[in-house]
C-alpha cells in the first residue's frame, strides 16, 4: 500500500459527503450537511464498507493490517507450543514459564499493532480535530453592546441546566455512562445555534436573515447565545488539552498540534465573504467532518439503539424548552419565547462539531457520539417545520380574535 492511498480515500469520503449535501439541498432540504456526512460516513465506514470489504476498509481507514495478522499468527503459534508442551508431560513450572514468555511476546505484538493503527489514522484524527474546533470558533456570535447581562446569563445558565439534566440523567442511569460523559453530551444538546444570530454587516447578502423579533429581545438572544457558546467552547478546549489523560483518538497527539490551527482557521472563516462563509460553514466542512469522524465507527451495533432513541425523543426540543422557559421566567409570553428561540435550534453543524471535539478527546464514546450526531440530524430536519407548527397553532387564536 502506498502512503497516498489513505489520503485519497479520506478526500473521496469528504468529497462524497459534500456532494450528497448539495444533492439533498437540490432535493428541497434546507439543512443537509450533517445528514449527508452521516450517510457518506456510514457507506464508506465500518457500517457498510467495513462489512462488505473488510480488508479494504482496514487498509484505507483503519491501518495495521500486517501487524494484526502477525498478532493472529503469534497467538496460533503460542497455542500450538502450549499443546506440544502439555503433550510431553512437563512440570507446571515449565508451563507457567512458557505462558509468561508468551505474554511478553503478545504485549509487544499488540503494542506494535496499536502503534501502526495510530500512525495510519493520525492524519484523519488531526484533520477532524482542526475542522471541529474551527467550526466551533467560527460559530462565535458577534454580540452587540450588553443588554442586561444578568438576564442573558440567567437565560443561558437555565438552558444549560435544563438540557444537561435531561440528557445527563439518561446517560448515567439508562446507559451507565460517567458524569463527565453526561456533561459532555448535555453540552452538545444545549449548544445554541449562532450562525443566524450574527448581526448584519455591510456587504452581507440580503438573504442572510437574523432573528425576526423586536430589536431588544434579539440582542438579548445574541448575548445569551454568546454565553452558551463560551461555556461550550471552554469545555471543548479543556477536553482537547486533557485528551492525553483519556483513551480518545487524540490521546497520542498533543493538543498544541490541533488547537492553534483550529482557532486560526475558525477566525478566518468568520471573515470570509458571505457566499464562501456560508458554503464552508453550513455545507462543505460540517458534512466532511461528520463523514470523516464516522469512517471508523459502526452504527449497526446494539449499543447504538438506546442513544438513537434518546436523540429522536430529545432532538432540539430540550434546548427549545430551556430557552423558552427561561424567557418566560423573565416575563416574556410563551408564544414570543417559542418564536424567538426558533433560530437558536438551527444548530446541526455546531452540535456535530462540538460532539466531534468531545469524541476525539475521549469524553464521549462511540454510542454517545452517535447520539449527538443523530440529534443534530433531527434538529436539521425539524428546523423548517417549527415555524409552520407555530403558525398552525396560532391560527385558531387569530381566527377567534378576528371574529
Amino acid at each position: 500500500m502506498t502512503a497516498l492511498e489513505p489520503i485519497l480515500a479520506l478526500m473521496a469520503v469528504a468529497g462524497l459527503a459534500a456532494l450528497l449535501a448539495l444533492l439533498l439541498r437540490a432535493a428541497g432540504l434546507s439543512r443537509t450537511a450533517v445528514l449527508a456526512g452521516l450517510i457518506a460516513g456510514s457507506l464508506a465506514g465500518a457500517t457498510v464498507f467495513g462489512r462488505v470489504l473488510p480488508e479494504w476498509h482496514e487498509r484505507l481507514f483503519v491501518g495495521g493490517g500486517a501487524e494484526r495478522q502477525a498478532v493472529e499468527h503469534l497467538r496460533g503459534r503460542q497455542g500450538a507450543d502450549l499443546a506440544a508442551l502439555a503433550a510431553t508431560g512437563v512440570s507446571d513450572a515449565a508451563t507457567l514459564e512458557m505462558k509468561a514468555r508468551h505474554a511478553d511476546e503478545s504485549a509487544a505484538a499488540l503494542a506494535a499493532y496499536e502503534s501502526a493503527r495510530a500512525a495510519h489514522q493520525s492524519p484523519r484524527i488531526i484533520a477532524c480535530a482542526v475542522l471541529a474546533l474551527a467550526l466551533l470558533v467560527s460559530a462565535m456570535p458577534r454580540s452587540r453592546p450588553p443588554i442586561r447581562w444578568s438576564e442573558c446569563i440567567f437565560t443561558a445558565m437555565w438552558t444549560l441546566v435544563v438540557v444537561c439534566a435531561v440528557i445527563g440523567l439518561a446517560v448515567v442511569f439508562a446507559f451507565g455512562g460517567s458524569r463527565g460523559a453526561a456533561v459532555a453530551l448535555g453540552l452538545c444538546f444545549a449548544c445554541a445555534g449562532t450562525i443566524v444570530l450574527r448581526p448584519s454587516r455591510d456587504g452581507d447578502a440580503p438573504d442572510e436573515k437574523v432573528v425576526l423579533v423586536p430589536g431588544e429581545l434579539r440582542d438579548h438572544l445574541v448575548n445569551t447565545a454568546l454565553v452558551i457558546w463560551f461555556v461550550c467552547f471552554v469545555a471543548a478546549f479543556i477536553s482537547l488539552l486533557t485528551a492525553d489523560q483519556r483513551s480518545g483518538a487524540l490521546a497520542a497527539h498533543p493538543a498544541v498540534r490541533t488547537a492553534p490551527a483550529g482557532i486560526v482557521l475558525g477566525l478566518v472563516l468568520q471573515y470570509l465573504p458571505h457566499l464562501w462563509r456560508h458554503a464552508l460553514r453550513m455545507i462543505i466542512l460540517p458534512s466532511a467532518l461528520t463523514a470523516l469522524l464516522l469512517a471508523d465507527a459502526d452504527l449497526l451495533t446494539a449499543a447504538i439503539i438506546g442513544p438513537l432513541i434518546l436523540a429522536l425523543i430529545v432532538g432540539g426540543d430540550a434546548r427549545w424548552l430551556g430557552l423558552a422557559s427561561a424567557l418566560r421566567w423573565l416575563g416574556r409570553p410563551w408564544r414570543d419565547g417559542w418564536v424567538a428561540t426558533i433560530p437558536l435550534v438551527d444548530v446541526g453543524a455546531i452540535q456535530a462539531s462540538l460532539a466531534g471535539v468531545f469524541f476525539l478527546a475521549g469524553a464521549l464514546d462511540a454510542p454517545l457520539f452517535a447520539c449527538a450526531i443523530f440529534g443534530a440530524v433531527v434538529c436539521d430536519l425539524a428546523q423548517p417545520l417549527r415555524p409552520r407548527l407555530l403558525s398552525m397553532l396560532s391560527e385558531p387564536a387569530e381566527d377567534q380574535s378576528d371574529s
